[in-house]
C-alpha cells in the first residue's frame, strides 16, 4: 500500500505508480509523529569515549576525563551532537549554538507554540527540586572546577504526579508534554513517570532568563571561565 502521495508531484513517479493519487498523506503535518528521548543518560564510559574523540579533533593533548564529563553534562546533558559542537565552538555565538535551549529567549516564537506557560511550569518545578545544586555552583561563582566537580546525572526528576500537576496547572494536555520533548525541551520517560531537562545548563538559563535579553547576553556575563583553556572559548565574563 502507498501511504505517501508527495510523489504525485512528480510526473514520472506518478506514471510508474498511477494509484499515488488516491493514497493517504501520512506527512508530518496530517499524522504528526513524535520521538521520546531516553531518560537514561549515557554512561561514564560511553560519554568518556566521546570526549576523547572530540576533544582530540579539537586539539586537546591533556583532559581530565572526570572533570569535562560533569562540564558536558552541565552543559549539553547527553547530547552527543551538542557535545561535538561544544568542543568545536570557537567563539561566544558558537558556544551559544552548541548549548543554547530551544527558542529561550524567543518569546514570540513559544507564543506560537501556545506551550509557553507549560514549558515555564515544568522548568520552575525542575529548578524547585534541584535548587541546591545551583546555590552550590553559586557559592562557587560557578566556576568551571565546581561546574567539573558535580555529579550532573544525578539532578532529580518529575515525577508523574507532578508532571501532571502542571499539565492541570497550565489546563494543557499531555500529549503538550510529548510535544515539548519531540522539540527537545525535555528528556521524558515513555510512560511518562520522569521528566529531566535535556540539559542542568537549561534550569539556570531559565531561572535567571529575566535579567538578560539573549542567551548569548547571558553567558557574555555568567561568571564563569569559558575557557581557552578547556574549550577554546573566548569569553572575559564579567562580574554580576
Amino acid at each position: 500500500m502507498l501511504i505517501n502521495k508527495n510523489a504525485v508531484h512528480h510526473a514520472a513517479l506518478k506514471e510508474e505508480y498511477p494509484i499515488v493519487v488516491h493514497s493517504p498523506n501520512l506527512n508530518g503535518s496530517k499524522l504528526p509523529t513524535y520521538r521520546l528521548s531516553s531518560t537514561n543518560p549515557l554512561s561514564d564510559d560511553e560519554l568518556d569515549t566521546a570526549i576523547r574523540f572530540f576533544g582530540t579533533k579539537a586539539g586537546i593533548q591533556e583532559m581530565d576525563l572526570t572533570k569535562l564529563r560533569n562540564i558536558c553534562r552541565f552543559f549539553t546533558g547527553d547530547n552527543l551532537r551538542r557535545i561535538e559542537q561544544l568542543f568545536q565552538s570557537k567563539n561566544i555565538q558558537e558556544f551559544a549554538a552548541a548549548t543554547a535551549p530551544p527558542k529561550m529567549w524567543d518569546s514570540k516564537a513559544l507564543r506560537q507554540l501556545e506551550k509557553e506557560p507549560l514549558i515555564h511550569s515544568l522548568l520552575d518545578s525542575l529548578y524547585a527540586k534541584n535548587a541546591h545544586f545551583f546555590k552550590k555552583l553559586e557559592a562557587s561563582d560557578l566556576s568551571l572546577e565546581a561546574i567539573g566537580s558535580c555529579s550532573w546525572q544525578d539532578l532529580i526528576p518529575l515525577n508523574r504526579d507532578e508532571i501532571l500537576s502542571c499539565v492541570r496547572q497550565d489546563k494543557t494536555q499531555v500529549e503538550d508534554v510529548v510535544f515539548l520533548s519531540d522539540r527537545d525541551w525535555f528528556n521524558i520517560s515513555q510512560s511518562l513517570d520522569e521528566l529531566r531537562p535535556c540539559a542542568p545548563m537549561h534550569l539556570y538559563a531559565h531561572h535567571q532568563r529575566q535579567k538578560y535579553s539573549s542567551y548569548a547576553d547571558f553567558l557574555k556575563k555568567l561568571p564563569v571561565e569559558l575557557s581557552l583553556n578547556v574549550f577554546g572559548v573566548q569569553v572575559k565574563p564579567k562580574r554580576l
